[in-house]
């Protein structure tokens, strides 16, 4: 098994590094297009190299030249409801009330220094 898990994650190092030598060809304003692609393939990449697949999952993706490629077609076209993502977030840090330790408390000042403007 160790070998296919080392195949694997060479085949996807290598499928990830095309992916970057396809994007350092693109023009500025077709990065900014394509931005939510690029964070989903890096998602996609980084997740895959934490992730413990099964022999038999990486056997049958090692029949492929990239199988990086066919994860993240998969990945791209499955359904995933943001909003539930966005709603566990959310439960995540209700739940742990421990933001007020790590970022900056609403003192109020920002409304009362909006209060003294004149709107058009």
């Amino acid at each position: 098994m160790k070998d296919v898990k080392s195949e694997f994650n060479r085949r996807i190092d290598a499928g990830y590094k095309a992916y970057q030598r396809e994007l350092k060809d693109m023009e500025n304003a077709e990065l900014i297009e394509k931005a939510k692609d690029i964070a989903a393939m890096q998602n996609l990449y980084e997740t895959l190299k934490q992730h413990e697949s099964s022999l038999a999952q990486m056997e049958y993706l090692l029949k492929f030249k990239d199988p990086l490629e066919i994860i993240y077609d998969e990945f791209i076209v499955s359904p995933s409801d943001v909003a539930d993502d966005v709603e566990y977030v959310l439960w995540h840090i209700a739940d742990k009330q421990d933001a007020d330790e790590l970022y900056e408390l609403d003192d109020g000042k920002d409304e009362q220094e909006n209060d003294g403007e004149v709107e058009m």
